[in-house]
């Protein structure tokens, strides 16, 4: 499976790496590399469930538009069992969506502060250059 991840680095100017997932935990530093892994399982758990949620609420709001067609057909005051099913799902799967869409943004949130902080950790720059006085060397890590 090849994808684009987005990993924060000073030196990259904001572009997209492009490689394979696994490619890109084992490009990071040992610590970081268990944690990235489990932040884009997270983010996928969660992009999951949101997208079940919004199937169920769809499907219910489906259901309710069709039993309150029926209902309205009828000229009866009686409620079918189908228009309360449709509001509880719509309910439901709304619920379902929230909770995966807050999954999800926090596996997000993971994979970027986890990025940061391996390119903030993996970086030693040294810098020659002329200062008023001469010449000066800088070493950053």
């Amino acid at each position: 499976m090849h994808c684009c991840l987005f990993l924060p680095n000073p030196q990259s100017q904001g572009r997209r790496r492009c490689s394979a997932a696994g490619n890109a935990a084992a490009q990071l530093p040992a610590p970081f590399a268990e944690k990235y892994t489990r932040a884009l399982a997270t983010e996928k758990v969660g992009s999951i469930i949101a997208y079940t949620g919004g199937g169920v609420a769809l499907v219910s709001g489906a259901v309710w538009a069709i039993s309150d067609a029926v209902r309205r057909n009828r000229d009866t005051c009686d409620v079918p069992a189908g228009w309360g099913l449709g509001i509880e799902g719509m309910v439901i799967g709304a619920a379902i969506t929230a909770g995966g869409l807050v999954t999800y943004l926090v596996g997000r949130n993971q994979v970027r502060l986890i990025g940061e902080r391996a390119s903030a950790s993996s970086q030693i720059e040294l810098d020659l250059g002329f200062t008023p006085s001469g010449l000066g060397l800088a070493l950053n890590f």
